[in-house]
């Protein structure tokens, strides 16, 4: 019979949950392998009744070529732990809790290797695949098999597995579309390549502004969707989107007019045409005002005018920022600021020398206009008379002047108006130098005398 041929007795299943406790048999990890000895002493016994009662010895009555090492010992307990799966012997037919023992003949063990079904479905149609080739693929259903389930598989069975999407947070300036960025998360090893024929999408849950973009703020990134080919449930989060402002720069150009120097930079724009550069379609945002400014306050020509602030305006100005870099120049001229003479002075009054110079006696004089408290003063301050001849009372006027200081070269200085002062030009004493001779005369009773020769000279007078 069959306890002596080569296809005998190799698998002993062993069912009841306390007698495989009692008895310490695996039914775990490695339950088909070596390490314990409640399984390998019970199939070694099975085995040995096949050898010595059923006279199952190889070489005799056992004529298998190859053998297998199941014939030594092949035996396992079953795992009854999970009440929600059905044990072998109660589908059997035996009630449950009732210690039985299963025989089985058939080949040794063969592995089937499935790391991709995630379904009981998918994975029946896997082992129903392989089953069909036990013992050669031309010879389908030639031999009868039992199938033994790992933990990992067991648990498809027990529960779908599933799998996470969760929208990548994103960070991006306002104008640019999201992207359609996600990961996966309690996958058995699966990327999302393979867990998808066609991916789940990603969308924002707030207003857009115009053309599909989102208004500057933060925002949320939902996936929703996706065909799946693994079988997995799936389940969604969030992510988070934050939009930045866009930045805008100015193009076109401007002028401005020139101007006196006032001690500041700053500029008039006199015509412009000025736009802004890189905004989002036609979208409602302009340049409400611009500032420009000189490169310094200082005097001189062809000096470079820049724009220094600017702000938005429009309906959509919000999503916008506003650079200056690259923004356009002009150039404009500042002339130095005229200042002129206040306050007084007094002159001294002089002997007449023949010119119509003048010395200042005592003076209050200031500098009318000048800007703030800045460093320009007065110095080198020339008094003239109206002319040189003597007079009483006559107008002593300032001819010439100059200013110094550290901000004196952005001023010039007009005399107009300058204060005027009056002295007396007294007349010039002179004296008589050389020598002359006198007639004699006949007494005539008076004193006078004739001059006879002379070269007689006014001394100190002028030249």
């Amino acid at each position: 019979p069959d306890l002596a041929m080569g296809r005998h007795v190799q698998f002993t299943h062993l069912s009841t949950e306390a007698f495989r406790k009692r008895i310490g048999m695996n039914s775990g990890i490695n339950a088909l392998g070596q390490g314990n000895r409640a399984n390998a002493t019970i199939g070694r016994a099975l085995n040995l009744i096949v050898r010595n009662v059923g006279g199952g010895r190889p070489g005799e009555a056992d004529r298998a070529t190859l053998g297998a090492p199941s014939k030594y010992t092949l035996c396992f307990a079953e795992d009854e732990s999970d009440p929600a799966w059905e044990p072998l012997s109660v589908a059997r037919g035996f009630p449950s809790g009732t210690s039985t023992v299963t025989l089985f003949q058939g080949h040794g063990p063969e592995a089937f290797v499935d790391q991709k079904s995630r379904t009981p479905e998918a994975l029946t149609k896997s082992f129903a695949a392989s089953l069909v080739k036990i013992g050669h693929p031309k010879l389908v259903q030639s031999a009868r098999a039992i199938l033994v389930l790992s933990a990992e598989h067991y648990a498809i069975y027990r529960e779908q597995p599933t799998m996470t999407v969760t929208a990548s947070n994103q960070t991006l300036n306002y104008g640019v579309l999201i992207s359609q960025s996600f990961t996966v998360s309690g996958q058995n090893g699966d990327t999302a390549a393979q867990s998808f024929s066609s991916n789940p999408t990603v969308a924002v849950t707030a207003p857009a502004a115009l053309s599909s973009n989102y208004p500057v703020g933060t925002h949320t990134l939902t996936p929703s969707g996706g065909t799946g080919q693994l079988g997995y449930a799936y389940s969604y989060s969030t992510g988070t989107l934050t939009v930045n402002a866009a930045t805008l720069t100015i193009g076109g150009s401007f002028a401005v007019s020139n101007k006196q120097y006032d001690g500041s930079a700053s500029a008039t724009i006199t015509s412009n045409s000025l736009t802004l550069l890189t905004k989002v379609g036609s979208e409602s945002v302009t340049l409400a005002s611009v500032t420009a400014n000189f490169s310094s306050g200082a005097v001189a020509d062809g000096k470079i005018v820049s724009i220094t602030a600017g702000t938005l305006g429009g309906t959509n100005a919000g999503n916008y920022t506003l650079s200056l870099t690259g923004a356009p120049t002009t150039t404009a001229n500042i002339s130095q600021k005229t200042l002129t003479i206040g306050g007084s002075f007094t002159a001294s009054g002089k002997e007449y020398d023949g010119s119509a110079a003048a010395s200042i006696a005592t003076n209050s004089l200031t500098l009318v206009t000048k800007v703030g408290s800045e460093d320009v003063s007065l110095t080198s301050v020339v008094v003239e008379f109206s002319n040189a001849t003597a007079a009483s009372g006559k107008t002593v006027s300032i001819t010439s002047a100059s200013l110094t200081g550290t901000n004196a070269a952005n001023y010039s200085l007009s005399l107009t108006g300058a204060p005027t002062t009056t002295a007396t030009i007294s007349q010039k004493s002179l004296t008589i130098g050389g020598s002359f001779t006198a007639s004699d005369k006949e007494y005539n009773g008076s004193a006078s005398a004739t001059v006879a020769t002379n070269s007689l000279t006014l001394v100190t007078k002028v030249g």
